[in-house]
């Protein structure tokens, strides 16, 4: 698990964190008995980590690995981290595999029935929710809690899990989500997926159920992180939001470092579902605005690519198409490439936008 060695820059702190130094002999031993598979998981939060040298050593790792006959890695990483970072994008993989939602009938439906759920109950957006494996564990979680949660976007589906867990828990409540959303907006602030717990401040009596929880797990010696990456942003977002915060703040509030892509998407998913009207307008203050790094317009503009398109959608296409052009390449290439995957009218109708734009060049 790659992403437990994001703040390990030297072999003495990777050692104490349980990277034995002879990983690649053992590796080899073990390949003259029989065909070996070494799985390194969670490449993105090595590429959002503040040292370059953590994701060079893992990628070394791999290199290495992959000289021994009968070892075959497989790494793991999320495709908008690894289509990002150079040191990713760049490489010959060999072969990459996206992995695509699960399958209702054969993979979510039976354990609904387990579960006792009635999927009729279910709103066709919960569906969509519980295809993703992460959203699915968080619906199982507020299940056993002893209610079904109703959410649009997988912020809602993960704030109904906090609001399951930490803020009906009469252990925890609004103290213990406080320190949460502080200790969130710290670890982004300072780029660490993890905190000395120490510097983390939470008191003992909310600590101890927390990690009973699995909000917050134990990170190395003396240190903590969060369950999953996911629930750092969505604090993060929830924070800004009650803090009336735009998008263009939000943005410019924070380093335009790899570490802030996540909940900036975050921010922006979020803002789309809950105030469509004022996201368009938001959008494009950030894309207009100076301050704000092309890196993260680009991140913007390929992010609305994901989106099924309203008619009230595409004055704000259009203003991209006219005032952004390179913005608007990244973002018809995003839906090339949803295309591929989902026949959409979104492509079919940028389609024409392009062929304008390409006449024009």
């Amino acid at each position: 698990q790659a992403s437990i060695f994001s703040e390990c820059e030297t072999a003495d702190t990777r050692r104490a964190m349980g990277l034995r130094d002879d990983v690649i002999e053992a590796a080899g031993r073990l390949a003259e008995y029989r065909p070996v598979t070494v799985i390194i998981d969670s490449l993105d939060v090595l590429s959002l980590a503040r040292e370059h040298r953590v994701l060079d050593y893992f990628l070394s790792l791999i290199d290495r690995f992959s000289l021994i006959p009968r070892v075959t890695v497989v790494a793991a990483c999320r495709n908008y981290d690894r289509k990002y970072d150079h040191r990713l994008k760049n490489r010959d993989w060999g072969k990459i595999v996206v992995l695509g939602p699960l399958e209702w009938e054969t993979q979510v439906l039976p354990l609904l029935n387990e579960w006792a759920i009635d999927p009729k109950l279910l709103a066709p957006v919960m569906r969509d929710l519980l295809v993703n494996p992460r959203m699915l564990a968080i619906f199982d979680e507020i299940v056993r809690r002893g209610s079904v949660p109703t959410a649009g976007t997988m912020q809602d589906l993960t704030e109904c899990y906090l609001s399951s867990v930490v803020l009906n828990d009469m252990a925890l409540g609004a103290p213990a989500m406080a320190h949460l959303e502080r200790i969130a907006m710290e670890m982004l602030k300072l780029r660490r997926m993890s905190l000395p717990t120490v510097q983390a401040g939470i008191p003992e009596r909310l600590m101890n159920p927390l990690l009973s929880a699995g909000v917050i797990v134990e990170s190395g010696e003396r240190a903590i992180t969060f369950g999953h990456q996911t629930i750092l942003d969505v604090l993060v977002v929830r924070a800004a939001f009650r803090e009336r915060k735009t998008l263009l703040d939000f943005i410019c509030s924070q380093p335009a470092t790899p570490f802030a892509r996540p909940a900036i998407r975050g921010f922006f998913f979020y803002l789309r579902s809950v105030d469509i009207n004022g996201f368009r307008g938001q959008v494009r203050a950030a894309l207009m605005d100076r301050n704000v790094a092309f890196q993260i317009k680009r991140l913007i503009a390929e992010s609305l690519a994901e989106f099924d398109p309203e008619d009230t959608d595409w004055p704000l296409i259009k203003h991209i198409y006219l005032n952004h052009l390179e913005l608007f390449k990244g973002f018809y290439f995003a839906t090339k490439r949803r295309s591929e995957e989902h026949t959409s009218e979104l492509q079919s109708r940028v389609d024409i936008s392009y062929a304008v734009f390409c006449l024009k060049k």
